[in-house]
C-alpha cells in the first residue's frame, strides 16, 4: 500500500515533510490492516469494501489531513443504519422512506450462493428473495459494526502523537536549515 500527497487541489506533490509522512503512512497501514481484519472477523472480509480501503495525505504549509476511503457505502457498515421500526443508538443515518434496492441484494444474495425459501419449503426466485431482504433491511436496519472507527480509535493514541511531534520537529530542521544554507549561498 502506498499513501500519497496531495496538495489542496488534489494534485500529488513532492512532500517537504517526509518523516511525517512516513508517520502517517505506517498509522494509515496499520489502521486499515486492522480494519480490515475486524471485517474479516465480522465476516463481511474478502469483497469490495474490504478492498477499496485506502487513505492519502494532504499537506500545506505544515497543515496535514490523513483520510481514509471505502466504497461508498462503507460508512453505513461501519456506523449502521436505523430501520424504520428499529432505532440503532449512536448513528446518524436511518431509512425512512425508501427503502435499499431489492436489485443490489438479488445481486449480493447470488454472490454469496443464498437461495430463499418460501414457508413450505419451495424455492423463491432471486428477485423475490432480493425485495425479502431489502425489506427486511429497511425495517430492521443495519447494526453498526464499527471496523473502521475501532481501529482507528486502538491506533490513535499517546505513542502516535509523539511520533508525529518528533518527526515534525526532525522535518521542520531539515526544511529551515536548507532554507538557512540556500540564503547564505544567494
Amino acid at each position: 500500500m502506498s499513501l500519497f500527497t496531495r496538495d489542496p487541489l488534489g494534485r500529488f506533490t513532492k512532500t517537504l515533510f517526509t518523516d511525517c509522512d512516513k508517520v502517517f503512512e505506517e498509522f494509515s497501514i496499520k489502521v486499515i490492516a486492522q480494519a480490515r481484519g475486524n471485517l474479516m472477523r465480522l465476516k463481511k472480509g474478502g469483497g469490495k469494501l474490504s478492498k477499496s480501503l485506502r487513505a492519502d495525505v494532504l499537506q500545506t504549509a505544515g497543515d496535514f489531513r490523513l483520510r481514509f476511503w471505502s466504497t461508498n457505502y462503507g460508512d453505513f457498515v461501519d456506523q449502521g443504519v436505523s430501520g424504520v421500526k428499529n432505532h440503532i443508538s449512536g448513528t446518524d443515518y436511518s431509512y425512512k422512506r425508501k427503502m435499499p434496492p431489492p436489485s443490489i441484494m438479488e445481486r449480493w444474495a447470488k454472490t454469496k450462493g443464498i437461495k430463499g425459501r418460501s414457508k413450505k419449503g419451495r424455492f423463491i426466485t432471486d428477485k423475490s428473495l432480493g425485495f425479502a431482504i431489502a425489506r427486511s433491511i429497511f425495517y430492521k436496519g443495519l447494526p453498526r459494526t464499527l471496523f473502521y472507527t475501532d481501529a482507528f480509535d486502538a491506533n490513535f493514541k499517546q505513542p502516535f502523537i509523539d511520533k508525529v511531534e518528533t518527526a515534525y520537529a526532525a522535518d521542520m530542521e531539515r526544511i529551515l536549515e536548507a532554507e538557512f544554507n540556500e540564503n547564505l549561498t544567494n
